[in-house]
């Protein structure tokens, strides 16, 4: 095995048992238009997203109004699983917070290539998950945040899709956390 290969290797490991990594922020600035005159509902319908779980209003508020330019940076940690303190604290120290949902699915509408490279997460909206969720398990207060995602494998009818998944996890590797800068 060549140099290469064993520091490939180092790396992979270090990223499955939760050692220290720089995030990567990438370099290009997505430009969105958030149009709050939308219920998230309309949200939802126009950004070509199918829903995997309930989502409405009344579990997401929207916090804004009119029509509202953002700019979404994308936020990845290549080498770990990051925790979501781990993600924060690293908006935190380039001046970014988390996105909400209607800045992802606004990014999603506008860059869904993007989607195609891997799923991107918006810590912003956390939620109570349904009703029905607690008689599978998942424990009393668990969070779930939304993810925006692309599969091609289901058919032409269910590529994209807007789920919800548990907040307090390692998230997998190379997914990616949307950010927006502070104001």
């Amino acid at each position: 095995m060549s140099r290469a290969q064993n520091m490939l290797l180092v790396l992979a490991f270090a990223g499955l048992l939760g050692c220290q990594s720089h995030p990567v922020i990438e370099e290009k600035v997505f430009p969105v238009v958030v149009d709050y005159e939308l219920s998230l509902e309309e949200m939802i319908k126009a950004s070509g997203f199918v829903t995997v779980n309930e989502v409405t209003t009344g579990y997401l508020p929207l916090e804004g109004s009119g029509k509202r330019e953002v700019h979404i940076f994308l936020l990845y940690f290549p080498n770990v699983r990051p925790l979501v303190e781990d993600v924060e604290r690293e908006m935190r120290k380039q001046s970014l917070r988390p996105a909400r949902i209607e800045e992802l699915l606004a990014f999603g509408k506008s860059y869904p290539e993007e989607i195609k490279k891997g799923p991107v997460i918006a810590l912003g909206s956390p939620r109570l998950p349904p009703a029905s969720y607690y008689s599978l398990g998942v424990p009393l207060g668990s969070l779930y945040a939304p993810v925006l995602s692309y599969q091609d494998t289901l058919g032409p009818t269910y590529k994209w899709f807007l789920n919800f998944l548990a907040y307090n996890q390692r998230w997998f590797l190379g997914w990616r956390f949307a950010a927006v800068r502070e104001e």
